[in-house]
């Protein structure tokens, strides 16, 4: 080590000399030569700090700095920076600095002062490596007349100097003097002042403020209300036309000079009748949200009173959609809010409101606006951390809107708001300070604020880059946010960033602070358009860059449906441009664990380019042909879901529920199906949570209040009216109410004076005994949902892992233990002996795996884990077992329906239909083998889906043999054959996959499958499947067509053979074996496509047109040389309207041709 320091030293003496014998002056001019000429004529020099070689031998990533150069009113004259490679104590009055050939360029700017401005401690006392570091930088002070530029550019030549840079003037971030400005901690938080230095927006980028109604008199608004130039100004009868009551912009409103109001001071009845009442004031009465939100996005700024709004001068248009009456407190027009204020030009639409269900209307709406150049920004939801990625609240989780959620004064996501990666941007929504109606102001809290302060953001945005998109302008607000919400990278696609004004700004902005903005643009499904069966499916995707160069953009994807496998998980693209884009694919799979016969299968897109990160979602739609049919009933809002507990179906019309919360505010009630009559009621004095029903008059609630005055609520006329019976001596908290009779009944409550607070009735429920059991555990409770009865035998779980049973009524009780379990949350029994149950290792409030267990000896014993219901995507809310079934089921929390036959070791999906959220359930039997499962949550639905017999059978016979043979045929031309598979049980069989197995001397496409298969084989049913074969080689040509279901056996592979010929081979002649014909049309009449059948008598060529009634030709379907035989031709009719049609063959001389009906 010594030694290289000599050599070092010498070197340094030598150079020291070298630089001293010319004059500076002298060598800036002839060095400034040598400068580096880079692309951008603005930049100076550039500073490259080498990255460092790491342990594993690889090395950190270079950082460059491009010094731009500036005009001298924005740098200091005569001062400079300078960090030196090594650390000089400075002492009183130096002057020199450093190495000799240091102290030689130093002395040459004559300096007047030297500095070490960050390195306050004493040299032995520093602490760390950022300390040490930004020790070594000192500030410079000379005389000399040299601009600090070249005077650095000259320092970066010393061997002593790292860097040098001139001293750049930092303008105080713009800090209004609106009085309650120090009580909006929001404001700064995003960087809005130093937003502010660069932009105060443009009076003519409006913000349409869609809401409850705005005080557009207010004293911190009125100066930023949007003036309709259309409706101002005099008419030409000298009338104002703000009072003149004509259309004078004939937009179908009159008088609208300052924003609309599409509903006024309407009653109910003048909502049903569609009576809205609108008027050009958009101001209401009693609902004060439209005003808070309206400040939170552009109040009226530094005009020294109020609050200050992000906006700056950006103007406001009220768009008010709520009833004067607050009674109601619906957005009741929103969507022709957003279409108004797109109609007047804003740019910007706040929607600071949402609901559960999603329409299709509304998401046309969105893209009006959004087409129309408006960014729809839109509160992500206050449903306490719900993940919205799943669906449950919009225009939040609609496409092309720009979702904020809520961060707090600690950088933390509110405690309130929605998440996920639908989220784009999180932002200030916690004790937020705004204007209120009537020149007050006043702090609230929500999403609802998080959204319009976003608003204000992106109109600055707009104010500065008025020809970007709305999908630029989104990104930009995406990509240059703060990752500042989690420290957890796993997380941070869920909360991806907090928003920064200033950087929105600031990056992309011909400076050299610049970040990408990736995403796949679109995707097609080839050949379909949902997911349809178990066969690879290609996934055509188009990758758009809409802000700055991305450099190495890979795209990592992984999926989010245990269900669904990609093939090809990873795509490296290299560089994007801006706004440009490139086409991928990717191949997915749908497994035999697929949920849904209508859904959404989802892939996380993780793009990355150098240091930009983002994430994408992409979701792929599911439609498998289905005997299960799920229907939706009723919907609640997010502010009326209860917290449901327990519930019980008695029919297929009829449930009774009970839950807390919700609709039923701070209390409990209930809510029994069909809604008719006294079909919900409130419990203001007590806490229900379970709930007995014999059917929809007569019914029993037991509660658990805190006071531990527990009682079990008796109606026997739907709930007109209860009779409470006392049982707090028993139990102060009642878990379930079992009858096995009209009069005979127990329930199972929590211990109370150590014993288990179980009673028994042999009259209805008017009086209680109390059973005689063992001793709880200590702290050891039940749980509503975890008991379950098969005839006399009852079992119930408890916190501590133990699960109860009785073989008489609940007359005696023995205990099981399912080891290492704590809770166990539900069970379920398909007969006296073998069962299931689903646990936990630890406490409830965990967030840990709920397993399966199972029992063969009444629960006895308990065998477990068997399986990871969590692991494997399922939340369970009820286990249950209609009669007969082979199978137990357990419905889980998005309305996922899974099956075991063998005690919980494999699950099999029940098809049905993604929900958002289910709390409860209970089921009735249909008839034979089909059973009705009541859902509740945000949504009341029932799925009738079919199950399988304890008689089950599902045999299957291939009918058409395990090989086929397509003979010979020539190279180009093509030939379809058919596989028949029947199914021979009694039961319906599931169709997983179908596909086909290449050797490598046959090409994919010489061997196709010719149509869709099915998804399901009913009994007795045999069903087709056409194999398209066309040679691309002369030979023989080989290959094998699987075929995989839930039946036996599970899988048929049959065995392809067929010969190539030379098109030059004469063709074999088969005379009058085939006639030409149009066999069958299937469907007939068709709606979107249908299959062709028909004969030739030898090889040649076809041509194949539709006609419609009137002889004109419609459109083209086939030219081209066809096999001689039974041939088999899709076409689609999307395009035509309906109406008769005729298919028109034309082979050789002869033409034939077949009627078909296109039906809507």
């Amino acid at each position: 080590m010594k030694r290289g320091f000599y050599y070092l030293l010498i070197f340094v003496i030598f150079t020291s000399l070298n630089y001293a014998a010319e004059p500076y002056h002298l060598r800036i001019q002839a060095e400034q030569q040598k400068i580096k000429q880079l692309n951008n004529a603005n930049i100076a020099y550039q500073i490259c700090q080498e990255g460092e070689r790491l342990p594993d031998g690889s090395y950190s990533p270079d950082k460059i700095y491009n010094i731009e150069r500036v005009s001298p009113e924005h740098y200091f004259q005569n001062m400079l920076h300078i960090k030196t490679k090594n650390f000089y104590k400075l002492g009183k009055g130096d002057k020199l600095l450093g190495s000799l050939s240091l102290q030689s360029a130093l002395s040459e700017l004559k300096i007047k002062n030297l500095r070490a401005p960050f390195a306050d401690k004493a040299e032995n006392t520093i602490q760390s490596a950022d300390e040490e570091s930004i020790s070594r930088i000192y500030e410079v002070y000379y005389e000399s007349n040299v601009d600090p530029y070249a005077a650095c550019m000259e320092l970066m030549k010393n061997p002593d100097v790292e860097y040098a840079v001139p001293v750049f003037k930092r303008y105080p971030c713009y800090k209004p003097n609106d009085t309650r400005y120090n009580q909006q901690w929001g404001l700064p938080k995003i960087g809005l002042e130093a937003a502010w230095a660069l932009s105060k927006g443009d009076t003519n980028v409006v913000i349409g403020i869609v809401d409850s109604g705005t005080d557009w008199n207010h004293e911190d608004l009125a100066d930023n209300i949007f003036i309709n130039r259309g409706e101002d100004g005099l008419d030409n009868e000298g009338k104002s036309k703000r009072t003149n009551g004509k259309d004078d912009d004939e937009n179908d409103k009159i008088d609208d000079y300052h924003g609309w109001a599409l509903v006024g001071n309407v009653t109910y009845n003048d909502i049903i009748q569609g009576n809205w009442k609108e008027n050009n004031n958009p101001y209401n009465p009693t609902n004060n949200h439209g005003t808070h939100v309206a400040g939170c996005a552009s109040a009226v700024t530094d005009n020294g009173k109020g609050v200050a709004g992000p906006g700056f001068k950006c103007k406001i248009l009220p768009v008010k959609c709520s009833a004067d009456n607050d009674y109601y407190g619906y957005i009741l027009r929103g969507y022709d809010g957003i279409k108004y204020a797109a109609d007047m030009g804003c740019k910007v639409i706040n929607c600071s409101w949402g609901g559960p269900i999603s329409s299709p209307v509304e998401q046309e709406i969105i893209n009006y606006a959004y087409n129309k150049g408006a960014i729809v920004v839109v509160a992500a939801g206050n449903d306490n951390k719900f993940n919205i990625d799943q669906g449950g609240q919009f225009p939040a989780a609609y496409k092309n809107v720009l979702c904020v959620g809520s961060s707090d004064q600690n950088d933390k996501v509110s405690g309130f708001s929605n998440i996920g990666r639908t989220v784009t941007v999180y932002s200030p929504g916690s004790n937020i300070m705004a204007t209120m109606p009537n020149n007050s102001y006043d702090y609230q809290s929500g999403t609802s604020m998080a959204s319009p302060i976003t608003a204000g953001v992106v109109a600055l945005v707009v104010s500065t880059h008025p020809t970007w998109t709305p999908k630029q302008i989104i990104h930009q607000i995406h990509s240059t946010s703060d990752n500042v919400l989690t420290t957890d990278p796993n997380k941070r696609s869920y909360y991806y960033g907090r928003l920064n004004a200033s950087n929105a700004l600031l990056y992309n902005n011909g400076g050299q602070q610049n970040i990408p903005g990736v995403e796949i643009e679109s995707y097609t499904i080839q050949g379909k358009s949902a997911l349809t069966d178990g066969t690879i499916t290609q996934v055509n995707l188009k990758v758009t860059n809409f802000l700055s160069p991305a450099n190495q953009l890979n795209l990592k994807f992984t999926s989010l449906s245990s269900f669904l496998t990609i093939e090809n998980d990873q795509i490296t693209i290299g560089t994007l441009g801006n706004n440009e884009s490139t086409n991928k694919a990717l191949q997915v799979q749908l497994q035999p664990n697929n949920p849904w016969y209508n859904g959404t299968a989802e892939l996380l897109v993780t793009i990355q380019a150098n240091n930009y990160t983002d994430y994408q979602i992409i979701r792929l739609p599911i439609n498998i042909s289905s005997n299960n049919q799920y229907t939706r009933t009723y919907y609640f809002s997010d502010d009326n879901t209860p917290l449901w507990s327990d519930m019980m179906a008695t029919s297929e019309t009829s449930f009774w529920a009970v839950g807390v919360g919700g609709e039923f505010r701070n209390a409990s009630g209930y809510f029994r199906w069909p809604n008719v009559g006294n079909y919900r009621g409130v419990f203001q004095n007590d806490m229900v949570y379970s709930v007995f029903a014999f059917d929809e008059q007569h019914a029993l609630i037991g509660s658990g209040p805190s006071n531990g005055q527990a009682k079990i609520y008796i109606t026997q006329n739907g709930g007109s009216s209860w009779t409470p019976v006392d049982v707090s001596s028993i139990t102060g908290f009642v878990n379930g109410i079992h009858f096995f009779d009209n009069n005979n009944g127990i329930f199972l409550g929590d211990p109370k004076n150590n014993k288990w607070g179980i009673g028994v009735t042999t009259n209805g429920g008017q009086n209680w005994t109390q059973v005689n059991t063992s001793a709880p555990l200590s702290g050891e409770t039940g749980f509503v949902g975890s008991i379950y009865w098969h005839g006399d035998n009852g079992w119930f779980g408890t916190s501590k892992g133990r699960i109860y049973r009785t073989t008489n009524r609940g007359a005696t009780w023995s205990v099981g233990v399912i080891n290492k379990a704590q809770p166990v949350y539900s069970i379920a029994f398909k007969d006296d002996n073998s069962g299931i149950a689903i646990y936990s290792e630890y406490p409830v409030e965990s967030d840990s795996s709920k397993l399966v267990a199972s029992t063969t000896d009444k629960g006895a014993t308990w065998a477990g884990p068997r399986y990871n219901m969590t692991q494997n995507g399922h939340l369970p809310v009820y286990a249950f077992y209609p009669d007969s079934s082979s199978m137990i089921y357990v419905l889980c929390s998005i309305g996922e329906v899974q099956g075991t036959s063998n005690l919980g070791t494999n699950w099999y999906p029940v098809l049905s239909e993604k929900e958002a959220r289910v709390f409860v359930g209970s089921h009735v039997l249909l008839g034979e083998n089909r059973a009705r499962l009541w859902e509740v949550g945000k949504t009341i639905g029932f799925l009738d889906f079919g199950y399988m017999p304890l008689n089950a059978n599902r045999d299957l016979v291939l009918v058409s043999g395990n090989s086929l043979d397509f003979d010979s045929v020539k190279i180009g031309s093509t030939k379809t054959g058919t596989v028949e598979i029947k199914n021979t049980g009694n039961v319906d069989v599931k169709v997983f996959s179908v596909g086909f197995n290449y050797p490598s001397s046959t090409d994919s496409s010489e061997f196709t499958l010719f149509s869709s298969p099915p998804s399901f084989i009913s009994p007795d049913v045999i069903k087709k499947l056409r194999i398209w074969f066309k040679p691309s080689k002369i030979g023989t040509r080989t290959a094998s067509f699987y075929i995989r279901t839930d039946g036996s056996p599970d899988e048929f592979n049959i065995q392809l053979t067929g010969v190539g010929l030379d098109t030059a081979t004469s063709a074999i002649e088969i005379g009058d074996k085939f006639n030409f014909n149009i066999g069958s049309i299937n469907p007939n009449p068709v709606s979107v496509q249908a299959f062709i059948g028909f004969t030739l008598p030898n090889d040649g060529n076809i041509e194949i047109s539709v006609f419609n009634s009137l002889g004109i030709e419609t459109k083209k379907i086939f030219n081209g040389l066809v096999t001689s035989g039974e041939n088999l031709l899709p076409i689609n009719v999307e395009d035509l309207s309906s109406g008769v049609y005729y298919i028109r063959m034309k082979f050789g001389e002869r033409i034939i041709s077949k009627k078909f009906i296109v039906n809507r």
